[in-house]
């Protein structure tokens, strides 16, 4: 017990006295982190500036009634918060659709209206878009023109079923009030959908919200990649220690549980420095998460570090892991970096699981980032998993003993050389 809590010391003294310059690299990494965060979300559709789908419209604004129609959609009906029609040529739509600057464009062909006018609907429109189009911007596409045609062909029968039943009761000479009162009631229907629909934002990951979801992203991406600035301590030929200490009766595994503990401490050290860099733009205002309005900002902030700490205890195993596997320097830079983005990638802290597909989904959550990510979100969330807290801890467990397997054998095959 003594000779670990020697080597303890040791390697504690070894990691602090760089502790300085490893503080510095916390801060600006995690500053760089969070300013990249900041932009992705601010450039995100989450608020009224969200873009807007670009739909144009292709045909000859002289025909009766088609002016009006445009106009009518693009100010007056609901649907201009979401698109935005444009009146184009042939030419611009097909330039702008091959420029990307359009989701689509529709073509009215000349005596489309009269054809609705008389009932005779035996005209098409063309809807053209971009080949292989997915997700919910087409499915937007695809109901848009399935509402116009079906609201335009029901509306078109209650017109002429109102004339049929005015012919027959001999109430020819009120037909036109009845035409009249029937569009009326057909516009205010069209331009007041809006009521007929229910707007729900779905939070992101575990009940939370964008920024909350980030801010745990950006948390667990600067513990993945911590073990980078911390390169010096576990390459080069430093690792002569290893074979001094066995030669004086340490065995592995206190030789990997000294220098993980202390590495550990150092990484809390740093971890501290960055909570309070997100005490202070809590409490003044400039970070508001939502989530932490019931509790308020301090409790929360301390709860989250409390998480981050069990978070930061499987990345701190498993980066001594990928150490002992590659000690060499460039190699060990290149492990740690694909590793980590690897894992931040599939694990969800670069975009959420539910953008992935289902077969990526169930990879992310069982790897260590994405039991990371669910445990922060949790906790941030107000319901707590233990359960991603006990399987990070069981992750601990693993790394640390695959460390101890892979120097022992280390050691032993120089023993024997």
């Amino acid at each position: 017990m003594s000779s670990f809590l020697r080597l303890f010391k040791c390697h504690l003294k070894r990691f602090f006295s760089a502790a300085g310059g490893l503080a510095a690299f916390s801060t600006v990494f995690f500053a760089v982190l969070a300013f990249i965060a900041i932009v992705f979300t601010k450039n995100m559709s989450f608020s009224g500036t969200r873009e807007k789908l670009k739909i144009g419209i292709v045909g000859d604004l002289s025909i009766p009634y088609f002016e009006a129609g445009i106009n009518t959609l693009k100010y007056l009906d609901s649907s201009n918060e979401f698109v935005e029609i444009q009146t184009l040529t042939l030419e611009q739509a097909d330039s702008l659709m091959k420029k990307g600057k359009l989701s689509a464009y529709v073509i009215i062909p000349e005596g489309f209206i009269e054809s609705v006018e008389y009932g005779q609907n035996d005209m098409q429109v063309t809807y053209v878009t971009a080949s292989g189009a997915q997700g919910i911007e087409s499915i937007f596409k695809e109901h848009i023109a399935d509402i116009v045609s079906s609201y335009l062909i029901n509306a078109q029968a209650g017109i002429f079923s109102m004339e049929n039943l005015a012919v027959k009761n001999k109430q020819r000479a009120f037909l036109n009030d009845y035409l009249y009162e029937m569009n009326v009631d057909y516009i205010k229907w069209t331009l007041d959908r809006k009521n007929f629909i229910r707007k729900v934002e779905v939070p992101l990951s575990n009940g939370v919200g964008i920024y909350a979801y980030y801010l745990c992203a950006i948390i667990c991406s600067f513990l993945i990649f911590f073990g980078i600035g911390c390169l010096s301590f576990f390459t080069g030929p430093g690792n002569d220690r290893k074979r001094f200490f066995s030669s004086k009766g340490i065995n592995p595994c206190s030789q990997v549980l000294s220098e993980y503990l202390a590495y550990f401490l150092l990484l809390i050290f740093c971890l501290v420095i960055v909570f309070i860099f997100i005490m202070i733009v809590s409490v003044t205002g400039k970070l508001s998460i939502p989530e932490w309005k019931f509790s308020g900002a301090v409790a929360e902030v301390l709860k989250l570090f409390t998480a981050s700490l069990c978070v930061g205890m499987m990345f701190c195993a498993m980066q001594i892991m990928l150490f002992e596997i590659v000690n060499q320097t460039v190699p060990s830079i290149l492990l740690q970096f694909l590793t980590g983005f690897c894992l931040s990638f599939i694990g969800g802290c670069f975009y959420p699981l539910d953008f992935f597909p289902d077969s990526i989904k169930l990879i992310g959550k069982v790897l260590p980032a994405g039991q990371a990510l669910n445990f922060l979100d949790s906790v941030l969330s107000g319901n707590i998993n233990f359960l991603y807290a006990g399987i990070c801890i069981c992750y601990t467990v693993v790394f640390i003993c695959v460390t101890i397997l892979i120097r022992s054998s280390k050691i032993k095959g120089e023993a024997d050389e």
